[in-house]
């Protein structure tokens, strides 16, 4: 289940303008939607009109019964739902920000297929705001399957999303995975403590242990954002492994505790971004009880932390790029964070996080990050460098097509014994079963010829075809190709199904050379 997400980010210059604040005092939209200056007072927010409209409309309803069940067994999104979670008032100084972020957020809601706000043209002062949203499904029923040498799996959730009109979302889930057999149940709620204060619980009972996870947060989900906040309490029990040329090398039962929370005080809030202070504590502890093999060390650490978290909003909206005709939200602001966190045993941590965007055309663009941690004063320093480059170009054709592409590189140094990097039918390399290859360096290509329809057949989906290419390095190269067809479903939050025949140039440890098919309600990449 997806959650209002916060991104951090450091304010870097970049050549993309951004209109100062204060400037839109003397600015107020034309006829068709673009400021022009004025020595005016400021524009005020006037009436603000929301519409609502459900997973079929009244013409749609009319091509069958099933439109109409479908429609009396989706709930309605409430008016006030919808208006509880926008950023901006009636009589409020209208800034056209708040209106994106506000569009933004509610696209990350669920139980929503589509959503757009819009300014009308300044009159008396003011400027009157529509609001615009349709309702997806909000039972859902999510399946993968798959064959991984010779042992069929499979995962399969059903979810309630938007419980009651509230937004909260109940799921249950059963899995049977290579490693263990999977049921879980998980509730969320966006407001549960306030708007924006997001609320996860999750329980599982699996085959070979437990999992005790309840999270709340606050993130940053505006540029104006004052402060941020987090809590997470986690208990895990498993029984995990180290593998080595695709076999078990190691097996050793885990125990894994954390308390963990942070909170964010803003310095600087506004259009050129979002800085913040940080300051928290993380502790957790892992304990190792060794089955064959042997396991890694225990792990107890107390930190006390202390960093900085600065963002850059610099949004893009796309479709046709992951989910076919639903639309998505990337942030191409410069970002930064940082923290260092230091325990009374004399043990530090440092972790930092790096990502900035840039447009290559009109709808096309890059998006880059770079993720770093590492610890001191203990055995194994666990240091971990990793990026992670996309690459979307989209095309003027006459059906939507994008070119998608991904650059992952890892690089780890002095490792826990229990980390490892795989290169797999689960990490973009499709052709080739889970757990093929593992190390502690590795370099993933994936490139992605996606074409679409660029319309609904039935109200439905959205049919379309992909080629693509999947190269990873890692204990020497391995590389696989071919071809698939997709189903993207606008008005369904898993948004596309995926059927790939891949085939693989190469064998690993436990495959050969070949084809294989697989199937899954995620992109790869």
């Amino acid at each position: 289940m997806k959650h209002l997400i916060a991104i951090g980010s450091l304010v870097i210059a970049t050549s993309c303008a951004t209109t100062p604040r204060a400037a839109l005092h003397d600015m107020a939209l034309d006829g068709l939607g673009r400021f022009t200056t004025k020595d005016t007072p400021a524009l005020r927010v006037g009436k603000i009109s929301i519409h609502s409209a459900p997973l079929f409309d009244a013409d749609e309803a009319n091509r069958g019964v099933a439109y109409r069940v479908a429609d009396a067994l989706t709930v309605r999104t409430p008016e006030a739902l919808i208006r509880r979670f926008l950023l901006f008032r009636e009589g409020e100084e209208f800034d056209q920000e708040k209106l994106t972020e506000s569009e933004r957020n509610l696209r990350t809601f669920d139980f929503l297929a589509a959503v757009t706000i819009t300014a009308e043209p300044p009159h008396d002062g003011v400027v009157d705001i529509d609001v615009n949203t349709r309702d997806a499904f909000t039972t859902e029923i999510d399946a993968d399957f798959s064959n991984d040498g010779g042992r069929s799996l499979y995962d399969v959730s059903l979810t309630q999303l938007d419980l009651f009109g509230r937004g909260d979302a109940l799921g249950f889930r059963m899995a049977q995975k290579r490693e263990r057999r999977v049921k879980s149940i998980e509730f969320t709620d966006p407001a549960r403590f306030g708007r924006y204060w997001n609320t996860d619980a999750m329980l599982a009972k699996n085959s070979d242990g437990n999992e005790e996870r309840l999270s709340i947060e606050r993130p940053l989900f505006s540029s104006f954002t004052d402060f941020t906040a987090s809590a997470l309490t986690d208990h895990l029990l498993q029984t995990a492994r180290i593998y080595q040329d695709a076999a078990i090398g190691a097996r050793f039962r885990q125990q894994h505790r954390e308390v963990s929370l942070m909170a964010g005080s803003a310095l600087a809030t506004g259009s050129s971004g979002n800085f913040r202070v940080l300051a928290g504590i993380d502790f957790l502890t892992d304990t190792f009880t060794p089955d064959f093999g042997v396991a890694p060390d225990n792990r107890r650490f107390r930190f006390v932390q202390l960093g900085f978290d600065s963002t850059a909003f610099d949004l893009i909206k796309e479709a046709h790029v992951d989910f076919g005709l639903k639309e998505q939200d990337f942030n191409l602001g410069p970002h930064a964070s940082a923290d260092i966190g230091y325990s009374p045993t004399g043990i530090w941590r440092i972790r930092t996080v790096e990502s900035i965007g840039h447009r290559l055309a009109r709808h096309s663009f890059v998006v880059a990050q770079l993720v770093a941690s590492t610890r001191g004063g203990a055995t194994n320093r666990n240091t971990i460098v990793s990026g992670d480059t996309k690459i979307v170009l989209r095309f003027a054709t006459t059906y939507p097509a994008a070119l998608v592409s991904r650059i992952r590189v890892d690089i780890g140094s002095r490792l826990d014994r229990d980390v490892q990097f795989f290169a797999d039918g689960q990490n973009g390399l499709r052709a080739y079963p889970n757990f093929a290859f593992e190390g502690s360096r590795r370099v993933l290509l994936n490139l992605e010829q996606r074409v679409f329809l660029g319309r609904e057949v039935l109200q439905i989906f959205e049919p379309g075809v992909a080629i693509f290419l999947d190269n990873a390095w890692l204990r020497g190269e391995h590389a696989d190709a071919g071809a698939g067809v997709r189903f993207a479903i606008p008005r369904y939050e898993s948004a596309i199904i995926r059927i790939d025949a891949a085939y693989a140039f190469t064998g690993s440890p436990i495959s050969r050379r070949g084809m294989v098919i697989s199937v899954a309600t995620t992109q790869a990449f």
